[in-house]
């Protein structure tokens, strides 16, 4: 699946349009397009494509006015040609504003990209001069010519005011109508941003940016380019234990963003953007808590946060399948000892409920096997004997937001809570789950890429 087509036209191996002879009546209007492919992930596609461009007036509708259709040979998505080589372009480029639609062997990559006329291109096309060399002033004899400066386009476009011309949309985050796609995006079109951390626009279904939003973007840890959907705060007052589905299922977003490292909050990215790989962070708590240490999973496909979980209460199921790969790279760093989902088990399971009592022993995720074992309850939103025959009618499936383990046999028994003023709701609050806290309290960010 891909994702977002990064475009941009150039100009005598500059940007904007062009014809090859100045002759206008001699030969056919093409111009050269450089752009760049991007998958699901936000990472470039390579190989051998056949690709098809057409020129639409609509930005949703119609038929083409022109098609054209070339093999490409990819390499980290970029890729040049010269469109207008093989279908004639003249009476399509008029100056009007046109749309630009891409098909990837059978894939159309939508939304159609604009490409913006530049005023009085054509005219630089018909005309004897398609440029202005350097030396030829910006003057009423000049009005809507283009010049190549050697590292940019201009556009006389008044006596003494050459403009910086750019066909390319600026998505480097730093505006609503400058979003990117997501973080990686954002790092892999603008590389400075490495370092960067902060908060970015993105908008992860392109078109228009009516929808973009403002995301934290990790761009340091594990090569950046990271971007913050989750975060717990096991003590910081507020339940998200396992049937907060507000929290947890709900395509909403909770919390602030003004609060997202020191409270429970969630990001719209967490249903609104895929990815391929997920991070967890266990860092201290707090508005700007350090970073303890961290783990990362691929994913087992292209899918957002949001779906590793499902509305309601699982029913009793023996076992689970991983809902990740195998953790791929790990730093413990200073994490407590009991921190076990960045320092035991593997994959990572979702909606664990093996109750052998046939109430709810569920928890929303793991990295500790629960199958066929009844009271394993380590991990995020872990519920011991939910449900109405031991918790009583009624009752919410909630217990602790954060359960850690120092092993890799974690039961009821001998979890801990993160956090002395750790959020826990239920019946066995005070009795069953042990009231000790773990070594220290830390908090929780879930990241995508």
């Amino acid at each position: 699946m891909m994702g977002r087509l990064l475009v941009a036209l150039v100009i005598a191996g500059c940007v904007g349009w062009v014809a090859s002879p100045t002759d206008a009546s001699a030969s056919p209007l093409s111009f050269t397009h450089q752009g760049r492919l991007l998958g699901a992930a936000g990472g470039g596609i390579s190989g051998t494509h056949s690709v098809t461009f057409q020129l639409f007036e609509d930005a949703t509708d119609g038929s083409p006015l022109w098609t054209e259709t070339d093999t490409l040979t990819l390499e980290d998505g970029r890729y040049t040609t010269i469109l207008g080589d093989g279908s004639d372009l003249t009476g399509v480029i008029d100056g009007t504003s046109l749309y630009l639609q891409v098909t990837v062997d059978t894939e159309v990559l939508l939304p159609r990209q604009i490409l913006v006329a530049v005023p009085y291109a054509v005219r630089a096309y018909e005309s004897e001069r398609v440029l202005l060399d350097s030396e030829t002033p910006c003057d009423t004899e000049h009005v809507g010519m283009l010049r190549w400066t050697g590292s940019q386009l201009t556009l006389c476009v008044a006596p003494g005011d050459d403009q910086v011309v750019s066909l390319a949309p600026n998505t480097d985050g730093t505006s609503s109508d400058q979003a990117g796609v997501s973080c990686l995006t954002i790092l892999n079109e603008f590389p400075s941003a490495s370092g960067q951390d902060g908060l970015y626009w993105i908008d992860p279904n392109g078109g228009s940016t009516a929808d973009a939003y403002q995301a934290w973007c990790d761009m340091s840890t594990d090569s950046g380019g990271w971007t913050l959907v989750m975060n717990v705060a096991p003590a910081d007052g507020n339940s998200v234990g396992f049937n907060n589905q507000a929290f947890w299922t709900s395509n909403l977003p909770f919390g602030s963003m003004d609060n997202r490292f020191s409270n429970d909050f969630k990001s719209p990215a967490a249903y609104g953007l895929v990815a391929s790989e997920l991070m967890i962070q266990s860092v201290d708590t707090g508005s700007s808590g350090a970073i303890r240490g961290w783990r990362r999973w691929p994913m087992n496909s292209i899918r957002n946060f949001d779906s590793f979980f499902a509305t309601g209460i699982p029913a009793v199921h023996p076992t689970d399948s991983c809902e990740t790969g195998a953790a791929s790279a790990v730093f413990v760093g200073t994490t407590d000892p009991a921190d076990d989902i960045i320092r035991q088990g593997s994959c990572l399971y979702a909606d664990v409920n093996p109750s052998a009592s046939g109430a709810g022993d569920t928890i929303r995720l793991t990295t500790i096997s629960g199958n066929s074992t009844d009271n394993k309850m380590s991990g995020f939103a872990t519920c011991i004997d939910c449900g109405s025959n031991w918790q009583g009618s009624g009752r919410d499936y909630m217990g602790l937001d954060r359960a850690g383990c120092t092993g890799a046999s974690c039961h009821y028994n001998t979890v801990c809570r993160v956090g002395s003023g750790a959020d826990c709701v239920g019946n066995y609050c005070s009795s069953t789950y042990p009231t000790t806290p773990c070594g220290s309290a830390w908090n929780s960010r879930f990241y995508v890429r």
